[in-house]
């Protein structure tokens, strides 16, 4: 489940207070099932829940809500493209610990398309497909500028100063 790791990538490139701190994140998947199909293509999908927790932290939500959605942009385009579903594809729960402070879990259904291919001599190569162009003109602007800075009412949210 490669893009767990590729979502706390993410995250932490757009938060030092993250990385500075990585064990504030924790990422799992749960309701997860592998769907296949008897057919000549050989391969399989995986789908599970991505749950994203960020304890006590004392930056902004949406210092990491932005990251997120970025990357699910890139990552998982057809949940955000999907109007049936679209009000309910990403999901939170927040808890303010304080006046400075706050926990933030995160949760929305990822998939990953995984190939085999038979090697000469048996056994299988096994391949993790990319997602699937959804076309430049849907992902023009934010998936094409890097994520430097975010601001909110006058103050710099990501990178803190």
């Amino acid at each position: 489940m490669n893009k767990l790791d590729a979502c706390r990538a993410a995250i932490v490139a757009a938060n030092s207070e993250l990385a500075q701190n990585p064990d504030r994140l924790m990422i799992w998947a749960d309701k997860g099932r592998v769907v296949t199909r008897l057919t000549t293509a050989l391969g399989y999908e995986w789908r599970y829940r991505a749950n994203i927790l960020l304890e006590g932290l004392t930056s902004s939500p949406d210092a990491i809500m932005v990251p997120v959605l970025l990357w699910l942009r890139e990552a998982q385009a057809d949940l955000l493209l999907n109007f049936q579903r679209g009000d309910e594809a990403v999901k939170f729960e927040a808890h303010i610990l304080d006046a400075n402070s706050w926990d933030l879990k995160v949760e929305f259904e990822l998939s990953e398309a995984v190939t085999l291919t038979p090697r000469d001599g048996g056994g299988w190569d096994v391949t993790h497909l990319p997602e699937p162009p959804i076309g430049d003109m849907l992902l023009e602007g934010a998936g094409a500028t890097p994520l430097r800075e975010i601001w909110l009412g006058g103050e710099q949210l990501i990178p803190r100063p």
